[in-house]
């Protein structure tokens, strides 16, 4: 009997420390498990965090290409618009009174009193004689080419020498003149 009391006592014992080892067991796997929830919030917070960043990212990205596509587009409106003005302009000069008076001027303020005198073969039907007495009248000794290499306007050639007087050239100055100033109007 007392053996069986020993050998109860010490599984009594054993039992007793078995459900300390659980308790403790128990308690550390639950700490273990709240300190693991703890992580994983924070690593589920911090992913979150990192995809609404990459999504306003994204979006920012997206506006400002779309908005670039834009500006694009109203660059080009504005250059088609300034073209459509300039051309309008110009086949509005060559039909005033005063463009002879203007090709004229074109002629003095080259500064040569010789050399090849290019001018469109539409300006020279109109202009040609009244032209040609004006040169005279001034001693100039230009040799006239017709042709429409040039809209209007004059260009003058001597040896390698240009002087471009051409519809082409104001056409280009005006363009890069009116697109400073629209754009200094829309900005």
């Amino acid at each position: 009997m007392a053996t069986q009391k020993v050998t109860e006592k010490i599984l009594a014992d054993a039992k007793k420390e078995a459900q300390e080892i659980l308790a403790e067991n128990r308690t550390a796997a639950a700490e273990i498990k709240k300190e693991y929830d703890e992580r994983a919030t924070l690593v589920k917070k911090r992913i979150e965090n990192d995809v609404e960043a990459a999504k306003k990212s994204e979006y920012l990205r997206l506006v400002s290409q779309k908005k670039l596509e834009l500006n694009r587009k109203i660059v080009a409106e504005k250059g088609k618009l300034i073209n459509d003005i300039i051309d309008e302009a110009l086949k509005d000069l060559t039909a005033q009174k005063e463009y002879l008076s203007f090709l004229k001027a074109l002629v003095k303020q080259s500064g040569r009193k010789d050399g090849e005198l290019i001018v469109n073969k539409v300006d020279w039907q109109h202009h040609g004689s009244d032209l040609e007495k004006f040169l005279k009248s001034q001693g100039y000794q230009f040799k006239t080419t017709i042709n429409d290499k040039i809209s209007g306007g004059i260009m003058i050639k001597k040896d390698k020498v240009v002087y471009h007087g051409s519809l082409n050239i104001i056409r280009e100055l005006l363009k890069d003149q009116l697109t400073i100033a629209v754009s200094k109007v829309l900005i």
